[in-house]
């Protein structure tokens, strides 16, 4: 049913309520710097480091992974930024395993070493290696002194491997680059 001009009030005089008028023209724009203000709360929570970022919620969610899992992605990440990292202090961290055997652990960031730098670590400090000089300096010398790598301690375990094993995993990973 058409209606017409008389019953839709198209001339009579309307009352502008300004505060209205600036609700309904600005509100959306006050939801829109609600939104960046709370993106920018959570990017305080947001580490930035060689130029990935890593939120909390990452890290968190990657340490809690199986040990095979996080030997992944250590391998993708290594092989993504060319660096390992290490904890130092006057020497690189060692530990040993359940029989006595030499390990050397390392991470693929900064962050995840750092959790880790507690206890007897906690005066060392996460410090990065180029892959390259891992590759080509620290594994052979490593194999040399019957040293294992322990790839992604999270202060319960780590992928313990064969040396020879992480270096063609490395060299398979950084082909595809």
């Amino acid at each position: 049913m058409r209606k017409n001009i008389e019953d839709v009030g198209r001339n009579k005089p309307r009352q502008i309520d300004f505060q209205t008028e600036v609700n309904n023209r600005f509100g959306d724009m006050n939801s829109r710097f609600n939104k960046i203000d709370s993106d920018l709360k959570e990017l305080k929570d947001t580490k930035i480091e060689g130029g990935m970022l890593l939120s909390n919620k990452e890290i968190e969610v990657v340490s809690k992974l199986p040990a095979s899992k996080r030997y992944e992605y250590f391998i993708k990440r290594v092989a993504d930024f060319e660096e390992v990292w290490g904890l130092f202090d006057d020497g690189w961290a060692i530990s040993e395993d359940h029989n006595g055997n030499h390990l050397m652990p390392f991470w693929p960031k900064k962050e995840f070493a750092n959790l880790c730098a507690v206890g007897e670590w906690k005066n060392y400090r996460a410090e990065p290696i180029e892959l390259e000089d891992f590759m080509q300096e620290w594994l052979p010398g490593m194999k040399e002194d019957s040293i294992k790598p322990s790839i992604f301690w999270n202060s319960n375990d780590s992928a313990v491997l064969e040396i020879d094993t992480l270096i063609l995993d490395l060299e398979e990973e950084v082909k595809k680059y």
